[in-house]
């Protein structure tokens, strides 16, 4: 017994519309955030960029002070080695 008037077989339907103003709403939110990613990525290649060149000009000077600094200290050995010797010289 089903009862109330209605039928085993009887189908029931739902509508399914989208309101206008919500597709219109999703779709410029979509498009903010489309354009928004986009000049945040053009503002980020322009960073690492800038980052790259400062990399690569850190890594020059620092090539160029390590072989500076290579030289200087060979230049202290070899002063060293010729002040002993003077010692020795004057001592004997």
């Amino acid at each position: 017994m089903i009862g109330h008037g209605t039928k085993a077989t009887q189908r029931v339907g739902m509508d399914f519309t989208l309101p206008l103003w919500g597709v219109l709403t999703a779709t410029g939110a979509g498009f903010v955030l489309l354009v928004g990613m986009y000049f945040n990525l053009a503002s980020l290649t322009n960073s690492v960029k800038e980052l790259q060149i400062t990399v690569q000009a850190e890594n020059a000077a620092y090539s160029s002070l390590a072989s500076r600094t290579t030289l200087l200290e060979f230049r202290v050995d070899n002063n060293t080695g010729e002040i002993k010797r003077l010692a020795e010289k004057g001592e004997k």
